[in-house]
């Protein structure tokens, strides 16, 4: 790995928050859209408007 290059993290946090199940339901369609499991697909989006 190039020193340039950010090492992954290891250890992780988990957040938990409420939803509407209208909303729920609205990340589950767009998560199988893109073939990924819900939890999967919410930390990618997450972390796509940090970085």
């Amino acid at each position: 790995m190039a020193k340039t290059e950010k090492k992954r993290e290891l250890k992780s946090e988990i957040i938990a928050f409420r939803v509407t199940a209208s909303f729920k339901e609205k990340l589950q369609e767009m998560a199988q859209a893109d073939k990924r499991e819900l939890n999967d697909f919410i930390r990618l989006k997450l972390e796509e408007c940090i970085n």
